[in-house]
């Protein structure tokens, strides 16, 4: 498999594919897998991914890959396709950093200098704070609306930013099979899928955790799986967990989706601070049990239950509760009609988002032929 600046030929028409690609972030990725199923099944065109790791993401996706970080290679894909996705995820934003922020939008000035149309597909928006940072990205995506957004929050951001925004769903749920049967249905095992707190609660976080894993494992005779979904960023923490454990553990080290999805869809609770593991649970109808960090994960609680979802324990990371709080509230998540109502919302999310893609790809097919 060839990648890079080498792998752009001659051929078909091209469309680049936008994420944050290449960093072994398991949600990212299978989004990434996802939308380039549903691009090669309904658009004859060559597929261009921009990623951290442009050899590994050839590779694992027989695809054309180029380095994210080479503005030569970023100029020819722009130059060489007939248009540019930006493949869901909360891309948008200064909370990670102000520079990634301004990357996202130089990629989207390069799509209007060069005249390639530029899709936002199922985005979540913001946080974008300063009033600087907001009228520059506002002004900005007035070039690429309407913004496909993954929430009804990120709509809302749109209108604020003076731009349209459609609602399109998380593009994980465009995945085959959306919505997949939990592999053992009484499974007693545990999934912690967490990402580093601040730095002033990680003590009492790790020390939460552990107490709840050892009621829980005391309670149903299961095993504690520590699952990161970001290994490179939250590896240390689960090792961390791993040493304060009394229950039998496994730490499951992966850079496969298809390996995660399947490692949670055989577990009988999963407790994340990361969107990504919640998603994957809600569309294995796994009980979830979400402390959140980040506003996305409080709009992803609340898209499933504008869709008949369950009432998702839901934590913030600055406020943790005791544990006979999250303990009772995890009973809850047990009862069967948790895991019917939480699979008939991601039913219902998946349906609306296949529905929402079809414009997309309909806009694609004309731009490639």
């Amino acid at each position: 498999m060839v990648f890079g600046l080498n792998s752009i030929r001659e051929k078909r028409s091209a469309i680049l594919i936008v994420g944050y690609y290449g960093y072994g972030n398991l949600g990212d990725e299978a989004i990434l897998q996802v939308l380039v199923a549903k691009l090669k099944d309904g658009l004859d065109a060559e597929l261009i991914i921009l990623s951290a790791n442009p050899k590994q993401t050839a590779i694992e996706l027989e695809i054309t890959a180029v380095d994210r970080w080479s503005p030569i290679a970023l100029f020819k894909a722009m130059y060489r396709c007939r248009g540019c996705i930006f493949g869901g995820g909360g891309l948008l934003q200064n909370k990670t950093s102000t520079y990634s922020l301004l990357y996202y939008l130089v990629i989207i000035l390069l799509g209007q200098f060069l005249r390639r149309p530029v899709l936002l597909l199922g985005q979540g928006l913001g946080p974008i704070n300063g009033s600087l940072a907001r009228t520059l990205t506002g002004i900005i995506l007035r070039y690429v609306a309407p913004i496909g957004c993954r929430d009804e929050e990120s709509i809302a951001l749109a209108s604020q930013l003076k731009v349209a925004g459609r609602w399109e769903g998380d593009l994980l749920f465009l995945r085959d099979q959306q919505v997949i049967q939990p592999e053992i249905i009484d499974s007693k095992d545990i999934v912690l899928a967490v990402a580093e707190p601040p730095s002033g609660v990680r003590s009492q976080f790790i020390e939460l955790l552990v107490s709840i894993a050892a009621e829980f494992c005391r309670d149903h005779g299961g095993e504690v799986i520590l699952l990161p979904f970001f290994p490179t960023q939250d590896r240390r923490l689960a090792s961390d967990i791993a040493a304060r454990l009394t229950s039998p553990y496994r730490l499951i080290v992966t850079t496969d989706p298809a390996e995660a999805f399947s490692v949670i869809a055989s577990a009988g609770v999963v407790i994340s601070s990361r969107l990504h593991p919640l998603e994957f649970a809600a569309l294995c109808a796994v009980p979830v049990i979400a402390i959140a960090g980040d506003p996305k994960i409080a709009n992803f609680i609340s898209e499933l239950r504008r869709h008949g979802g369950p009432m998702i324990p839901l934590y913030k990371i600055e406020d943790l509760p005791v544990l006979k709080e999250i303990t009772s509230a995890l009973n809850d998540t047990l009862l069967p009609s948790f895991r019917r109502d939480l699979k008939e919302s991601c039913r219902r999310i998946s349906v609306k988002s296949q529905q929402a893609f079809i414009p997309n790809l309909t806009r694609l097919q004309r731009l490639v032929h």
